[in-house]
């Protein structure tokens, strides 16, 4: 009844105050442009006046400007309750859901057109302006805001002077292919914060440590030419002398304080250390080794200062994930004018160290069984005294048919494993160990065990132990290295079902035997998508390479065994022996201030050679699903054009030891945080060779075109800034596998056979 009272009423204005309206939104913002220079810089002083402008009225459909939900529930309730909601299911409801009105002069339409014009004019648009119009609706109480966009013609740079000292100058000219200025350049007001920003990060590199961005000056002239601005760039004179020296470190000392709790102070240091000439200073029994903190300090007393050393301190220190505070602090020695050394002073808070994290989500998948999946780590940080972190993990799932599978017994998934870790923050290595690097280094070992039962088709057992380092080279590039992965699976029991598979598939048997999997493998990664840098185009790489049993094989021929022999044992176990590499490459090309370009290039391959016919089960290729290509579920493409035309429905033998997979996608706002896109995916897995189970797997170039499965389709993503989740409907165009339809569209049925759904968290690539 209070629900049909309500809106019985329907008003949002009655309550409204004279010379007071109602803002219903924006009805339009018209663009008026003289001339293009720049179609980058445009979009971006576009994309910000918007965001000036932009403004979301009551019942704004997802935080929208212009578009409403059609009940203003929240404004019935505030018109018809504001003067009787004191008490019982009235106050109950005013508080929950009453909203304030958002007014014309809340919204300031005048105010927003002058910051709007100032923000034209930091892009250059000096003649540019910005105005609005009052729009009337049906209801007087009611009005919308129109407004207008005059660019005018921007202006650009004509020349560009650096005036500095000496010494500064030359630093800056030893970078000048850093430079942020250039001739002809549209005029933007950010980029000259950017350069002063450059210029001094520079100068703060290389021993300058009081030098700051307002220490730079610029003078521009727009009256010598038309649309142009002579640009002097100087230092003030106003410079303080202690910012115009270089500095050197000087002593170190560092305080760590013991775990804050609140309402407790904190207690004053009661031991202390020297270690490599820094002193170390411990308000409880000393908790970290200072070998270990020592080790991961960039700077060294006597060198010049340099900001960046003291940056990847703080980043190597970070990664050990012991402190919950840490702040570098740095005094003159001495007050004279002479004095050039800077004492410096950390100190650290000890974080909590035992971490939980529980991981629960519910899969379902293409071989119709659901169910749910749930992990749970504990962590120990700074476990022995040494910035290690111990981890214990225990991992469970459990799956269940969601419908018939024939004459064949439904038989329930489930798959449950303990992995224990140790991770070090530095390379554990011999020779390693001591040395100190300029970026961020670990070490991990593992070891695990994993029990799968797998519905209706097997059981397995895997243990495995392994070892991963990994360092930077520098800022762009990671090195990952396992010296050490050996992995021991056992097949423990079979169904019928299973067996009748592998009566017409001996690779696949082969793949699932029994067996050792000795392997190592390098990883490199490239990417230059850096954290506070906004760049246009950016680049990630990672290429592998895997090698299994060659060692085992070398260390058995040491000992005169046939390295050429098939069926070489460890302990009386066969073990796996191939060379498997993997490129991925992925670009993302930004346009304007929230569309961007994206693509995926993906090749791999496994050769099986001396011990193996074909490589293990889980090393193998597969391609469809969320991931991959949209338009088909996972492990239902391939090889090559093979399909399962006797119809046992199993994904198990849609694997491949070659994969090639490609992938675009256009990303663009809707409205708010949600974002559309618009993708196409391209892509299969083969065998090496032709096998009977598989007739039309191998990959041949004379038929790949044809073998390629593609796919186009529509997605949306909501950002919730902490995950992004998405929506993808993938529309097949063309299948790989004969479907009796001729010419390159050959899906039979759109919607049975032609689409796919997916909702996934994060981005595909």
């Amino acid at each position: 009844m209070m629900t049909v009272w309500i809106m019985t009423g329907c008003s949002t204005t009655s309550n409204m105050q004279d010379g007071e309206y109602l803002y219903t939104g924006i009805k339009s913002i018209v663009v008026k442009s003289d001339t293009t220079i720049d179609v980058e810089a445009e979009m971006q002083a576009l994309e910000e006046v918007k965001g000036v402008l932009s403004y979301a009225p009551n019942n704004s459909f997802m935080g929208s400007s212009s578009v409403r939900v059609p009940l203003p529930i929240g404004l019935w309730i505030q018109n018809e309750l504001m003067n009787d909601h004191e008490k019982g299911l009235k106050k109950w409801m005013y508080n929950s859901f009453a909203s304030t009105p958002v007014t014309i002069s809340a919204v300031a339409p005048e105010t927003r057109v002058k910051v709007a014009t100032n923000t034209l004019q930091n892009h250059g648009y000096f003649q540019g302006y910005v105005d609005y119009e009052i729009l009337d609706q049906n209801n007087p109480k009611k009005k919308k805001v129109a407004y207008n966009v005059n660019l005018g013609k921007p202006y650009i740079l004509d020349s560009i002077q650096y005036v500095f000292p000496e010494l500064i100058d030359s630093i800056r000219i030893a970078a000048d292919d850093k430079i942020l200025l250039h001739k002809n350049d549209q005029f933007n007001a950010e980029k000259l914060q950017n350069e002063k920003n450059r210029i001094t990060e520079l100068l703060r590199n290389k021993g300058f440590y009081f030098y700051r961005p307002d220490y730079i000056s610029f003078f521009a002239d727009s009256t010598m030419s038309p649309q142009k601005v002579q640009l002097l760039v100087v230092q003030d004179a106003q410079t303080p002398d202690k910012a115009k020296k270089q500095w050197t470190y000087g002593n170190v000392t560092v305080n760590i304080n013991g775990q804050r709790r609140v309402g407790v102070k904190m207690n004053a240091p009661r031991d202390s250390v020297e270690y490599g000439g820094a002193k170390f200073f411990f308000t409880e029994k000393c908790p970290i080794s200072p070998n270990i903190l020592r080790r991961n300090f960039r700077f060294r007393k006597g060198r010049l200062f340099s900001q960046d050393r003291i940056d990847e301190t703080i980043t190597n220190l970070s990664n050990m994930q012991i402190f919950s505070q840490m702040q570098f602090s740095f005094s003159p020695r001495d007050t004279t004018a002479m004095c050039d050394t800077l004492d410096v002073r950390l100190d650290c808070t000890m974080d909590k160290l035992i971490d939980a994290e529980l991981d629960l989500d519910v899969t379902q998948k293409s071989n119709a069984q659901v169910g749910p999946r749930v992990a749970l780590t504990l962590s120990k940080r700074n476990a022995f005294g040494h910035g290690e972190t111990f981890s214990v993990k225990a991992k469970g799932s459990y799956e269940w048919q969601t419908r018939s599978n024939g004459d064949y017994e439904r038989i329930d998934s489930y798959e449950a494993g303990l992995d224990a870790s140790i991770k070090y923050p530095w390379l554990v290595f011999p020779s390693l160990a001591q040395k100190r690097f300029r970026y961020a280094t670990s070490s991990q070992f593992k070891v695990g065990f994993d029990h799968l039962k797998r519905a209706g088709y097997y059981r397995e057992i895997s243990f495995q132990v392994s070892a991963d380092y990994s360092f930077m080279s520098n800022r762009y590039y990671t090195h990952r290295l396992t010296p050490l992965s050996f992995v021991y699976n056992k097949l423990e029991e079979t169904t019928a079902r299973f067996d009748s598979i592998v009566a017409d598939n001996q690779a696949l048997l082969y793949s699932l035997r029994d067996q050792f999997i000795p392997s190592m493998g390098y990883t490199i990664i490239y990417d230059n998508d850096i954290a506070g840098v906004n760049k246009r185009v950016t680049t990630r790489i990672e290429a592998e390479i895997k090698e299994a049993g060659n060692v085992i094989s070398g260390i058995g021929a040491l000992f005169g065994n046939d390295v050429s022999k098939n069926d070489k044992k460890l302990l009386n176990v066969p073990y796996a022996q191939f060379l498997k590499v993997a490129l991925d490459v992925r670009h993302k090309f930004r346009i304007g201030a929230n569309s961007m370009f994206a693509t995926k290039f993906y090749s791999g391959a496994i050769w099986s050679y001396g011990n193996s016919i074909i490589a293990p089960y889980t090393e193998q290729f597969y391609v469809g699903g969320a991931n991959d290509i949209r338009a088909f579920g996972a492990h239902t493409i391939g090889p090559g054009r093979y399909y399962d035309y006797k119809g046992r429905g199993t994904y198990l033998d849609q694997a491949g030891c070659v994969k090639l997979q490609m992938s675009a996608e256009y990303r663009f706002p809707i409205v708010s945080n949600l974002h559309g896109a618009v993708f196409v995916d391209a892509g299969n897995v083969w065998t090496m060779s032709e096998l009977e189970s598989h007739p039309g797997g191998q990959l041949r170039l004379d038929r790949l075109w044809d073998d390629i499965a593609t796919g186009t389709g529509v997605g949306l993503r909501y950002n919730l800034d902490i995950l992004v989740l998405r929506l993808d409907m993938g529309i097949a165009l063309h299948a790989p596998y004969d479907t009796g339809k001729s010419g390159y569209y050959n899906i039979r049925t759109f919607w049975k056979d032609g689409v796919g759904l997916h909702f996934a968290v994060g981005y595909p690539f």
